[in-house]
């Protein structure tokens, strides 16, 4: 399946390719099939060319551009484009908003340690496609009314944007508590009052978290246990973290969220 990435991705991307020149964006034109809508010229400035690129891929992002690598997205290849111009030894604040953006949507740059190349490696499996897992989780949760997780949930991603790796680290677990906790008002009678840990008892016992497949055990050694612990590995405090145990942090959560919410009615 031919990788999509999300609008933050997109627009982050879109101010990179203002580094190439004049010269090269008559190509990077081409390669888009704008070759009308761009001059060659100097005029008009490059922020504007580049915004007429951006827009064009936000049109449809998952549209399928002809490259001499076979199809890809008109995100995919605007990505490609933007990674050429990431400048690894003094990244800029505009280089540090697409890294992150890219590790929302499940990719990372590495850079060779010899030649200082680099290359867009995905963090997780291509078939998995975080931007519609982030998707569908924000849907199903408005749908829901689940106003509390989603503002956790918005506040982690945000956190996450802006390199606050501790500040998205709390916002999760509060998400992933809160989450639980709704389930279990709304679809299984819990109390307003009920504690996290009677919540998982709750959806335990109706089976909504699965004894069979290790989701909940009376024991506590269970996956819904372990998750929970994995966000909290300083206890109490959500732990300071880096850039890529955030990412794994968020990708788990998502994943796990996309889970729960298509068991809901």
């Amino acid at each position: 399946m031919p990788a999509t990435f999300s609008r933050p991705t997109i627009i982050a991307a879109t101010e990179l390719i203002t580094r190439v020149g004049h010269g090269a964006f008559a190509l990077l034109a081409l390669k888009f099939g704008l070759e009308k809508q761009i001059p060659t010229a100097s005029a008009p400035n490059l922020s504007i060319k580049a915004r007429t690129v951006g827009e064009f891929v936000l049109e449809e992002p998952a549209a399928l551009l002809p490259t001499a690598d076979g199809n890809k997205t008109r995100s995919a290849v605007l990505v490609e484009e933007a990674v050429k111009q990431y400048n690894p030894h003094y990244p800029s604040d505009a280089d540090a908003v697409f890294r992150r953006a890219l590790a929302l949507d499940g990719y990372s740059l590495n850079v060779d340690a010899n030649t200082s190349a680099v290359t867009l490696l995905p963090m997780v499996p291509l078939d998995l496609d975080l931007p519609a897992v982030e998707d569908e989780v924000h849907r199903r949760l408005k749908d829901l009314n689940f106003t509390e997780p989603l503002g956790h949930l918005d506040q982690a991603i945000d956190a996450h944007r802006q390199g606050n790796w501790a500040s998205a680290n709390a916002q999760l677990r509060a998400f992933f508590e809160s989450l639980l906790l709704h389930i279990g008002r709304g679809f299984y009678g819990a109390a307003e009052s009920i504690g996290f840990e009677a919540c998982l008892t709750l959806l335990g016992q109706k089976d909504f978290l699965s004894v069979a497949r290790n989701e909940w055990r009376t024991d506590g050694k269970d996956f819904t246990h372990g998750l929970y612990k994995r966000l909290h590995p300083q206890g109490a405090h959500a732990g300071l973290s880096d850039e890529d145990d955030s990412a794994f942090r968020l990708h788990v959560v998502l994943v796990t969220a996309r889970s729960y919410l298509r068991r809901l009615p």
